[in-house]
């Protein structure tokens, strides 16, 4: 990992099984791009593909082709990584018989600590396939792919064509690769604001049909609308947190306060904070179902009635309202940002005033962020480049210097608490 990190051999948007990198971060990039373009009166088609089986598939005589002819990985290391992938086999076992053995010249072993590693070396050249394609974008985790591009209203169907040229190659290289790209299950969606009227997409027609227009889809957890509201995630995860709550609830009575708290933080929590730097920005009502279902859970752990008044509730808990989670989400990630802890992607996307600033200025000691993009709609304020500066530089500077991740997290909290 060390040799490929170094050397930069994985790609830039590829975020699976990576140091820094998550599912969250992967998405914060891409919804920044997507709200930025739709903040300039652009519109984006996004497309998600569908790989069947992906890691069963990885052709062993082709990995270790690229492992030396594109990684240079050669020599003892090289037949190390044979000597792992050969003489594997599988069998069928049917009401207590087995199948003869059948010997294994694809895919990585199930839940093996190297079978990542080389599924992101295998699929590696996809990037250059899809970065090929002028204007296209993509964004990775393992086999889940994500091409998009912005586009201008009265250029649709340029931009589906372009879209169109850019699956073709995609599946070139899958079919040559022994990677079976499932167009049925592959989603397409069209963004645009909802303040403006938008022109249909034309269909994109491929060998298998035609995929159109989804007005959801769900990418790597979090539901996408087609004007970028996050309305219908927001219902999703009350459904998921609610039905948590509800099943806790059964069992309330046999539990004390700090199992039921664990309980409440694996199965209600952990769906509230899921990928919630995603909605910095939105306005408080569309937050508010979350906010109740916060209370909701506060309430049954520490037993107290509908009626008394929440904020002692939360405090007692140590637990941040559901907004100023969110606000202390995208403060880590800046902290992270700015100390080479989170990936290249998010670095791109601010930067600190003094390695910026064409001279000296007063403020050039202190952590202050250069401010984004200059916006024109709240599309854009709530793009990562633009909020992330405006809240950070609202900090206090003891916050902002703090030595450590965790002793930022504390000062932080503690912060937030008293606002």
């Amino acid at each position: 990992m060390f040799y490929v990190d170094s050397n930069h051999l994985l790609p830039a948007n590829q975020s699976a099984y990576r140091n820094f990198h998550s599912t969250e971060t992967i998405l914060v990039k891409v919804f920044n791009d997507l709200l930025l373009a739709v903040d300039k009166g652009d519109e984006s088609v996004l497309l998600l593909l569908d790989y069947s089986a992906a890691f069963d598939t990885l052709d062993h005589t082709v990995l270790l082709q690229r492992l030396s002819e594109e990684y240079s990985i050669t020599g003892t290391v090289l037949q190390w990584f044979e000597s792992y992938l050969k003489d594997r086999t599988q069998r069928v076992l049917i009401n207590g018989s087995y199948s003869a053995p059948a010997d294994l010249n694809c895919g990585v072993p199930q839940g093996s600590v190297v079978g990542p590693l080389l599924f992101l070396l295998y699929t590696g050249p996809l990037a250059k396939i899809i970065s090929s394609h002028q204007g296209v974008n993509y964004a990775m985790y393992a086999d889940d792919t994500q091409v998009y591009l912005t586009m201008s209203p009265s250029d649709n169907s340029g931009a589906v064509h372009s879209l169109k040229d850019c699956l073709e190659d995609i599946k070139v290289w899958s079919n040559t690769n022994r990677l079976r790209l499932n167009e049925s299950k592959s989603e397409l969606i069209h963004f645009s604001s909802q303040f403006r009227r938008t022109a249909p997409l034309p269909p994109l027609t491929t060998d298998e049909g035609i995929l159109k227009d989804s007005e959801y889809v769900r990418d790597l957890g979090v539901t996408m609308d087609q004007h970028l509201t996050l309305q219908k995630h927001i219902q999703n995860v009350c459904k998921s947190a609610s039905f948590g709550i509800y099943k806790i609830g059964k069992l309330r009575r046999l539990l004390d306060k700090a199992s039921t708290e664990k309980l409440v933080h694996a199965f209600v929590s952990s769906h509230l904070d899921y990928c919630n730097s995603l909605l910095a920005g939105l306005p408080i009502s569309y937050l508010s179902p979350l906010q109740r279902i916060q209370n909701t859970a506060a309430r049954m752990i520490t037993l107290t009635r509908k009626h008394d008044h929440i904020s002692p509730i939360l405090r007692s808990l140590h637990w941040l309202p559901v907004n100023s989670r969110i606000i202390f989400k995208i403060l880590l990630l800046v902290y992270k940002t700015t100390h080479n802890l989170a990936p290249q992607y998010l670095q791109d996307l601010i930067s600190l005033r003094s390695s910026s600033a064409a001279r000296p200025l007063r403020s050039s000691s202190s952590m202050q962020l250069t401010q984004g993009p200059r916006t024109k709609t709240r599309y854009g304020d709530r793009a990562f480049a633009c909020i992330a500066p405006t809240l950070w530089n609202k900090l206090p500077p003891h916050i902002q210097n703090a030595s450590t991740t965790d002793s930022f997290k504390s000062l932080l909290k503690t912060h937030l608490f008293v606002l």
